[in-house]
């Protein structure tokens, strides 16, 4: 769920396949996954409050409902052009 497709080796590829196609509801739980990726490299929040929503509604209830628990830390991280990300990946 956490890797991009696009970097899967054809067999994890082929498996990842096989699942979602067996529980559909994991391919839409890795869609929203993608999804905030996307939102989080290209500093997009616009989508936020509409990601929460479905986030919340689909297999990924807990991380919808921790990243609207903490939303204006979320949005601040996805608007500001500042970051503690060394300091977290040393804790």
């Amino acid at each position: 769920m956490l890797v991009r497709r696009d970097r899967l080796t054809r067999a994890e590829a082929t498996m990842v396949a096989a699942v979602e196609a067996g529980v559909p509801e994991l391919a839409t739980a890795r869609d929203i996954v993608d999804e905030f990726h996307r939102m989080v490299s290209a500093m997009a929040p616009a989508p936020l409050r509409d990601w929460i929503t479905r986030a919340s509604a689909s297999m990924l209830p807990a991380f919808g409902h921790g990243i609207a628990a903490d939303q204006s830390a979320v949005l601040a991280a996805l608007t500001e052009p500042w970051s503690n990300g060394t300091t977290e990946r040393h804790i």
